[in-house]
């Protein structure tokens, strides 16, 4: 007690000593609070008093050498005396960022308000949260206490805990805490998570915290922080969801936590839970620390001042102000150049203390100078103290010291004996002495020192020691980690890199060495740190050198910093690259920067990888509040454009990547352009005054289109500063905003001539971006009114580029529209684009000199571009009221195809003109609008000839052409709507109707159901018309009756005479036929999963009917429209193939006899199959039509061929089109409708200049792929590989995809070329695959290969798979499926594991050892859905769910209690009638298995049929099943049976049902379930309930339906009887609510 005592004679001299400078009332009124505090303490048991007895010790220390200023040093002492006395988040921060201080000083004030009696704690302002118990643990001590009670849990350590070795409470008070806590009233804060220093221990108190916080940490309505979001209400019930999170710390109720980790390490064994909140410590910036270090000093020289006032003591005023502001410079400067270093409170309280003590200059650069800075002077004062002791013998203790506890105490801290102990065996190995006594003197002097001394280490407890901060202990680690050669240190660092607990020690290690080493030492170190090989994956060396930035004062050699950027940007699998890149990047100098990307980023891989980083870092950038983030250098992206002349693909990602940057980061220097932009801003030129040609070439060429929101009005505009590319031909744009003295179209020439001059000079092989640029200008500015102009460019390599840039152009506006964040409105967004496109149009309309023709052309050309931009939305128009189709009538009005018709007048034409029988040039040419451009003038030559007369045979062709082309729109396309109600009469005409009427019902009908709605003005004319009717009148919904008059239809056009009648009658029905019957199938409920196609009777009816066609162009037409049918198919896999041969073979004979129309027709129809051979002679005919001068045939057909874009046609029709004077008017180029309207307009002031140029640029860049005849690329025109992928699914289906043989083979030819997005991309599209053609078997049979391939063993996954659903004998098949299920971590083969138990194919032994391999895995099967239609498969189900059964009742705890059955979701009708007749068979409860057994697979069974038997006769079935199973004689035996049967029952009696269908009703029903309730003695209570509930809502049923029933007295009795005795049961309370349900309806 002698510490306690001594303090208290030290307080009570100096409130008995007078002084001049008396003490004032609230100094002495805390100083008489701290001596009542330690009279408590004297004669106290309390496991505090230890703490008490510490503080004494070293304030009575500090007392004895500071007389004057004892009583400030007592004063200042009162809240670490006064705290003695005394929901989840995460703290994150970096050492020294005050996280334990927070700890502290939170658990302070929470212990201040509870002793002075508040029950709430006031924060800043009005804030308070309520007060509860704070419990404060320090987590290192915590592990040290586990590793003596390893079964031990955190809430047995609460209680027992300490705090620097010390225990918080008496044994006889422990349990209060844990009392606290389960009564919810208590603050947890622990301190330290980082501290631990084993892995495998750091993980395990993880998830001991886990688990407390989990159990304890909960709010009052039981929610835990690691609880899913839940949410209140329906799922329709969008506007009123409420997110249920756990209380928060405002609301009283509930415990709370905080902890505390440094940041590295942490991410090891994270605590991440839904309501986990982490936070991290920010770091003060420059304005906060300056403030930190004016208040510090101010304070310091305030209190010093006031005591030596106090003593009697006058300073020299102005000498105090000229030291204050000498220290206060230094500081400044020192923040001025190290703004990191002096972030860190810790850090920067020691530098003002080391200022504040010493006017010897100090400058640190770096943490580990001043942390050598203190050591130092705490070494030199020790010294003076004890010069006995060299001080090399010191900082060596130091240093082993800090590695001891850095090793082995988790707390950081050590007990007396064992610090002497170890001090002893340091001294005894450094030989300062051999003999034994001398050595404990030294021991104790040392000792000694460390009691005199706090600054480093000192005495933390009674006898127990430990770093006054952890970083000092980090510091000497860090010296033991740098002795040796460079080799040595950075073979020793890169072993402990991995290791959280030394990661401060490695940074200050580096720190040093980069400090004091030899620039040359420094540079092998660093080398060694960056290249030398490790065990581990991920380049730890590297991200340590990154780490230690902050902490070193030189840079190696550039050479070095080249290959740590390029280990960590080269690397594949490293997580954070972009965060270590990015960031440690922009700490380099500019010039190195600059000088690594020259160097180092030529490979186009490393260059891919580093815009990834750029483009992560932007978004990075903009979702993330950055606080002091660096931007990056403009340099860095003028840099990154010079690189684009490595190859075309790097041009194509450097392209992506800025122009991506340019747009999505607020960058406010101008990058590239600047004379550009210059010279508009001098100016005052603003964009949208220029003239649309010359925007269009800036937009084309470099970019700077941008959407603005105008308080949610959205604008399109530009943006001189998001331009992302350097062009030299703006030079010329510049020149033309300079010449003021000639006229626009003067200046254009000029212009076109400058930039002819720029190709011309070039090679025709140069591919350089100037010439790129050229090219885009030309077009840009001369159009495509006169193509053959660009003849001349023929085979320039530069040509090509510049029409995929334009492309490319295109595409990246387009989905800036698309992606512009507008909210949740899209449909404005939509509309107000859609207005600023009107507003350009009703200018156009207001120039007096347009013609009709002129402006409905404009108005397409509108259109057309608007539905580029992506902005065209047909619903959006679609559900518009009355009132806002007056304002864009015009624009409607000239729609392409059919919406142009929205007049009424125009409609009543239309529609007279479609009911006339006579088919007249106008009404061709009115419905060949319905098919696209590029096929019109092809049909309107077949149909008409040169008399006009109407061949039917062609008429027939183009209307199955049409409803081909109507079958490929999606469903909310109404201008395919409005062409199926135009094309109705005439397909009505060539029986046809059926089809029609079929496409109507399946894609269209949901617009009919809207036509009620006040919807739209067009929507009613049409009703007004009656164009619906034929679709909705005097219509069977029965597809069985259309179905048997197509069937009609075929036999009477077999017997009719006239071939051709007969042939298009076959043709009709064919195809019609074959439509009707994939309704059929798709109208099914619950087909199974594992058929495409329709029944095969139906298939041969198809097929005989087609072979029947004696017209070969017919029949050929007939085979490729229903070949080219999915959905399911109409043939299988063998007939497709036969049909297609038959095809070829009759194609290929047939094509040199017909007519070029016809022969087109048909190439285009059968384009698939077709051979070089077919093309061959297409080209052949083509060329001898053109020969012969027949414009319109050969025109026609250069339309339709030139859409194919087939290589092997290119040749030809370029010859063709550089013959032609007309293209451009041929083609109708929108673009050239723009390009008229510029040349004729002198100013543009009142429309969107911008958007209009985009509009023209938009049209420009598809118009100018006619230019690619002058490309001689002889692969322009081939399908690029993934393209042709895309194809191949889309052939093989658009519902359920299909492994064709064609899939397969290009799937094995390119599976080792795909990069690793596109292979994933086609991994997710086979795991939907679960059907295949034959064919394909040997194919995907190679792919087993890959079964070892750690990326594309999925293949061999997926063929092993298939191969089983096929019967196939290859052995160990069977082992690949249980790898899949047992190693594939994302199991993507679900629908494909269904088929294949599906499977009749697939033995059942087979399906057997699957199953039981999925129901061990219950994550699988669970989600699983079975389709079975045979018994043998059932009664494989069946048993296996008795084996299952069996194991339960023998084993339940090793079982998984999962049922087989469960899996079955789907059984074929005829199994099910099987099963309802013969359901007695599957319940046997005479089998000889032990009731327990039958109980449970009985009731299993019961359940299922209940769920799954879903037939016509469901309640004579229940009848029947529940009668079987109740009158069973020993039923009693049997109580989940019963249960389960009664429950089937009550859940019927809540349903709703009618009079007429109360079989369920029934009085032998209802008789016997009363017997159950009759023998309520011998039945347990669950069963009773049952009975119970479902009697009472069978009387509640019957009083409903008014159906009469009298319950007898006996059975009114026995309820009374069982309602009185629930009621005499306390534990009964469910058991008396059943029993008193139907009291009102026995009433």
């Amino acid at each position: 007690m002698n510490e306690i005592v001594h303090a208290i004679n030290s307080i009570h001299k100096i409130l008995k000593s007078p002084s001049e400078h008396p003490l004032s009332h609230q100094n002495r009124s805390q100083l008489i609070d701290i001596l009542n505090i330690l009279n408590l303490f004297i004669n106290s048991n309390s496991p505090r008093q230890e703490w008490i007895r510490s503080i004494c010790r070293q304030l009575n220390r500090l007392t004895n050498y500071n007389h004057l200023i004892s009583s400030k040093i007592w004063i200042q002492s009162y809240d670490d005396i006064l705290y003695v006395q005394d929901k989840a988040n995460g703290e994150q921060g970096d050492p020294g960022s005050a996280k334990t201080s927070l700890l502290r000083w939170i658990t302070c004030v929470f212990a201040r308000s509870i002793l002075n009696g508040h029950a709430q704690v006031v924060l800043e302002g009005d804030d308070c949260i309520p007060v509860r118990i704070p419990i404060l643990i320090r987590i290192g001590e915590f592990a040290t206490w586990l590793k003596q009670y390893p079964t031990k849990t955190l809430i047995d350590y609460i209680g027992e805990h300490t705090w620097d070795s010390k225990r918080y409470c008496h044994d006889d008070n422990k349990n209060v805490l844990k009392e606290l806590i389960n009564h919810g009233h208590t603050l947890i804060l622990l301190d330290g998570l980082d501290e631990i220093t084993e892995v495998g221990q750091k993980g395990e108190i993880v998830d001991l915290v886990r688990k407390f916080v989990d159990e304890y940490v909960r709010g009052p309505d039981f929610i835990s922080a690691f609880d899913d979001r839940m949410f209140y209400g329906t799922p329709l019930d969008y506007c009123y969801h409420t997110i249920v999170e756990t209380q928060p710390p405002s609301i009283p109720g509930g415990n709370q936590i905080i902890i505390t980790s440094r940041i590295i390490g942490y991410q090891l064994h994270p605590l991440i839970g839904t309501f986990i909140h982490h936070y991290a410590f920010l770091l003060m910036n420059y304005n906060e620390a300056k403030e930190f270090v004016k208040k510090w000093l101010s304070q310091i020289e305030k209190s010093i001042l006031e005591i030596l006032l106090n003593e009697g003591i006058n300073l020299d005023r102005k000498l105090m102000k000229v030291l204050s502001k000498r220290r206060y410079n230094i500081v400044k400067v020192l923040l001025e150049n190290s703004s990191e270093l002096l972030s860190n409170p810790s850090l920067l309280s020691l530098i003002c203390t080391f200022i504040f003590q010493s006017f010897d200059k100090f400058n640190p650069k770096s943490r580990v100078e001043v942390y050598n800075y203190a050591v130092q002077v705490t070494l030199h004062s020790w010294k003076s103290y004890e010069s006995n002791i060299p001080e090399r013998v010191l900082t060596n203790f130091l240093i082993d010291l800090a590695c001891y506890l850095h090793l082995n105490s988790p707390s950081g801290l050590i007990d007396e004996f064992d610090m002497k102990k170890l001090c002893y065996l340091i001294l005894q190995q450094q030989g300062l002495s051999y003999d034994h006594k001398i050595l404990h003197e030294y021991v104790h002097k040392l000792t000694s020192l460390l009691d005199f001394n706090i600054g480093i280490f000192a005495e933390r407890g009674l006898q127990i020691y430990g770093f006054l901060h952890l970083s000092f202990q980090d510091y000497f680690v860090a010296h033991a980690l740098i002795k040796g050669s460079p080799d040595e240190v950075a073979k020793r660092i890169l072993t402990i890199t991995i290791h959280s607990r030394f990661h401060e020690s490695l940074l200050l290690a580096i720190g040093w060495i980069s400090w004091k080493w030899s620039f040359d030492d420094y540079d092998i170190f660093c080398n060694l740190l960056v290249t030398l090989p490790t065990q581990y994956s991920i380049p730890f060396g590297t991200i340590l050198f990154f780490d230690a930035f902050n902490d070193i004062q030189r840079l190696p050699s550039n050479s070095i910093l080249f290959i740590a950027l390029n280990n960590i940007l080269d690397h594949p699998y490293y997580p954070s690259k972009t965060t270590y890149l990015i960031s440690n990047l922009l700490n380099l100098h500019e010039n190195i920067i600059i000088e690594w990307m020259q160097t180092q980023l030529k490979d186009e891989r490393r260059l891919s990888n580093f815009c990834q980083c750029l483009l992560k870092n932007a978004k990075k950038f903009n979702d993330e509040i950055q606080i002091n983030q660096k931007s990056i250098p403009s340099a860095v992206y003028q840099q990154l454009w010079l690189l684009h002349t490595l190859s075309t693909s790097a041009e194509l990602i450097i392209d992506q990547t800025l122009r991506t940057i340019m747009r999505s980061t607020n960058i406010s220097d101008q990058i590239f352009n600047k004379d550009l932009s210059l010279y508009l801003l001098s100016n005052n030129i603003s964009i949208s005054n220029i003239h649309p040609l010359i925007i269009s070439v800036i937009i084309a060429v470099c970019g700077g289109i941008c959407l603005r929101d105008e308080e949610g009005i959205i604008k399109t505009d530009f943006s001189i500063q998001q331009i992302h590319r350097q062009s030299s031909i703006l030079v010329s744009i510049i020149e033309y905003f300079t010449n003021n003295k000639e006229s626009h179209s003067i200046k254009i020439q000029t212009l076109i001539k400058n930039y002819e001059n720029i190709i011309q000079k070039s090679l025709p092989s140069d591919s350089s971006s100037d010439i790129v640029d050229s090219f885009i200008a030309l077009i840009c500015l001369q159009g495509l009114l006169q193509p053959l102009i660009y003849q001349k460019y023929d085979g320039y390599k530069a040509l090509s580029l510049a029409l995929n840039r334009l492309k490319q152009t295109w595409f990246y506006i387009k989905e800036l529209f698309n992606n512009f964040p507008s909210g949740n409105n899209k449909l404005h967004k939509i509309s107000v684009i859609k207005s600023e496109v009107e507003s350009i149009m009703n200018v156009f309309f207001l120039q007096s000199d347009q013609s009709e023709k002129q402006r409905m052309s404009f108005s397409i050309a509108c259109a057309s571009a608007w539905k580029k931009l992506g902005m065209w939305d047909q619903i959006a128009w679609i559900y518009k009221d009355d009132s806002y189709i007056n304002e864009d009538g015009e624009y409607v009005r000239y729609q392409p195809a059919f919406t142009h018709l929205i007049s009424e007048e125009n409609l009543d034409e239309m529609t007279n003109t479609i009911r006339s029988q006579r088919m007249s040039p106008q009404k061709l040419l009115f419905l060949l609008n319905i098919l696209p451009q590029s096929l019109q003038q092809l049909y309107y030559n077949t149909i008409i000839s040169s008399t006009h007369n109407t061949n039917s045979l062609s008429l027939v062709m183009f209307l199955s052409q049409c409803l081909i082309h109507l079958e490929h729109f999606e469903k909310t396309d109404f201008n395919m709507y409005l062409a199926l109600l135009i094309l109705y009469p005439l397909l009505k005409e060539h029986m046809l109707e059926n089809y029609a009427l079929i496409l109507y019902k399946e894609k269209y009908s949901w617009l009919t159901s809207i036509l009620d709605k006040d919807c739209n003005t067009l929507l009613k004319t049409i009703q007004n018309r009656k164009l619906l009717d034929p679709f909705l009148i005097d219509q069977s919904e029965d597809l069985t009756i259309l179905i048997s008059v197509e069937h009609h239809r075929i036999r009477e056009a077999k017997n009719s005479i006239q071939n051709q009648q007969k042939d298009l009658r076959l043709f009709a029905a064919s195809i019609s036929l074959a439509r009707l019957l994939q309704a059929q199938h798709r109208c099914r409920t619950n087909p199974p999963t594992n058929t495409i196609l329709i029944d095969s009777t139906e298939s041969k009816a198809v097929y005989f009917t087609i072979k029947n066609i004696l017209d070969p162009v017919l029949r050929i037409i007939a085979l490729s429209f229903i070949i080219d049918m999915k959905d399911p198919l109409i043939f299988d896999e063998e007939q497709r193939d036969q049909l297609q041969c038959e095809m070829t073979t009759e194609l290929q004979s047939l094509l040199p006899h017909v007519s070029l129309l016809t022969a087109t027709i048909l190439f285009i129809r059968c384009y698939n199959i077709c051979s070089q051979q077919m093309v061959n002679i297409i080209v052949e005919k083509f060329r001898n039509e053109s020969l012969n001068k027949q414009s319109q045939i050969d025109e026609a057909v250069f339309i339709a061929l030139r859409q194919l874009k087939n290589s092997n046609l290119s040749h030809c029709l370029s010859e063709f089109a550089k013959r032609k004077d007309n293209l451009s008017d041929l083609l109708q180029l929108n673009s050239t409708i723009f390009f008229h309207y510029f040349n004729k307009t002198i100013s543009f002031d009142s429309s969107n200049n911008i958007l209009l140029s985009l509009m023209y640029l938009f049209e420009l860049t598809f118009d100018a792929e006619i230019l690619r005849m002058y490309v001689k690329d002889h692969q322009k025109n081939d399908i690029l590989p993934l393209k042709e992928l895309k194809q191949l699914w889309n052939e093989s289906s658009k519902e359920k995809k299909i492994m064709t043989y064609k899939l397969a083979i290009w799937i094995t030819n390119n599976l080792q070329m795909l990069n690793k997005q596109d292979l994933h991309q086609i991994i997710q599209d086979i795991s939907q695959c679960s059907m295949i053609e034959r064919k394909a078997l040997v194919v995907i049979e190679k792919w087993l290969d890959y079964r070892m391939d750690k990326v594309l063993k999925v293949f061999a996954y997926y063929a092993a798979l298939q191969l089983f659903i096929e019967g196939s004998n290859i052995p160990d098949l069977i082992d690949i499926i249980n790898e899949i299920f047992y190693n594939n971590d994302k199991f993507n083969w679900k629908s494909i594991v269904e088929n294949l138990i599906s499977s009749r194919l697939v033995n059942s032994n087979i399906v057997r050892q699957i199953l039981i391999a999925l129901h061990k895995n219950i994550h699988r099967y669970s989600n699983f859905s079975i389709s079975i239609s045979c018994k043998e498969m059932f009664e494989l189900f069946l048993n296996l769910e008795l084996k299952r059964v069996i194991s339960n009742v023998h084993e339940s705890s090793k079982v998984s209690f999962n049922s087989f059955l469960s899996m079955i979701s789907y059984c074929s009708a005829d199994l099910k009638l099987y099963l309802v007749k013969n359901f007695r068979l599957y319940l046997n409860f005479q089998s000889k298995f032990e009731n327990a057994i039958k109980d449970e697979y009985f009731a299993v069974i019961i359940k299922w049929m209940n769920k799954n038997l879903n037939c016509c006769n469901t309640d004579d079935f229940l009848i029947e099943l529940y009668k079987y199973i109740i009158t069973l004689p020993d039923i009693k035996q049997f109580p989940l049976v019963c249960k389960v049967i009664i429950n089937i029952l009550n859940r019927e009696y809540r349903n709703y049902f009618t009079r007429d269908k109360s079989t369920l009703l029934q009085d032998d029903i209802i008789i016997e379930l009363e017997k159950m309730i009759y023998s309520s003695y011998t039945c347990s209570e669950d069963i009773l309930a049952v009975c119970l509930l479902a009697y009472g809502n069978c009387l509640i049923k019957l009083h409903e339906l008014e159906m009469s029933r009298n319950v007898s007295d006996e059975m009114k009795n026995i309820l009374t009887i069982i309602s009185e005795r629930s009621s005499s049961s306390s534990s009964s309370e469910y058991f008396h609510f059943e029993s008193s349900l139907f009291y009102p309806c026995i009433l």
